[in-house]
């Protein structure tokens, strides 16, 4: 039997940083599609904008103005939880995301303070998609009875997607191999 979450977690570690960064942010928009609704739109709307100014930092390499803003502004609209620890919902997993792929580059720009730790992981921000999507589904149950048995088939379906996702948006592998005569040449016989 194949266990999903273990080939997605082996996956993952497998993949070069920038797929990492980008997947956290994928896996983060599709929990957020998913689990939306249970957000107000004021929050829904900042943590879109969140994640795309986010993917923009990602693709230049760098922090800018929009990654800035869009933080304060997720931060003005977001109930941040008394513990102080990251939300369950899909906000949290906005935010989780965020610092997994731009912790460095806010860093760098004076954006947040340098943290003691390092960012969370593309697995990371995997896990708690699956977990607030499997606590969206079961919040819909209706049934205690059910709650359970939907939550865990939620997180499967999840990471399910998510595996998918990975495989869809990995490399070509034959592009990278060195001494190919053409970037584009690698070896056919695979």
């Amino acid at each position: 039997m194949i266990i999903i979450p273990r080939v997605l977690a082996t996956l993952l570690a497998e993949a070069d940083e920038h797929h990492q960064r980008a997947l956290a942010l994928d896996f983060a928009e599709h929990a957020l599609e998913v689990c939306g609704d249970r957000l107000t739109p004021p929050l829904r709307a900042t943590c879109t904008e969140l994640l795309a100014a986010a993917r923009e930092a990602v693709g230049l390499g760098r922090a800018h103005e929009r990654l800035g803003r869009a933080y304060d502004d997720f931060h003005a609209v977001r109930v941040t939880p008394t513990g102080g620890g990251v939300s369950d919902d899909a906000s949290g997993v906005a935010l989780m995301a965020l610092f997994s792929s731009t912790q460095p580059l806010m860093e760098a720009a004076g954006l947040v303070v340098r943290m003691g730790s390092s960012p969370p992981s593309c697995t990371d921000v995997a896990r708690d998609a699956q977990a607030a999507v499997g606590r969206r589904r079961a919040e819909d149950a209706g049934d205690p009875a059910a709650e359970t048995s939907l939550a865990r088939s939620a997180r499967w379906e999840e990471a399910r997607w998510q595996l998918v996702r990975v495989i869809e948006t990995a490399p070509d592998p034959s592009i990278f191999r060195p001494g190919s005569a053409d970037r584009g040449e690698g070896d056919k016989s695979t």
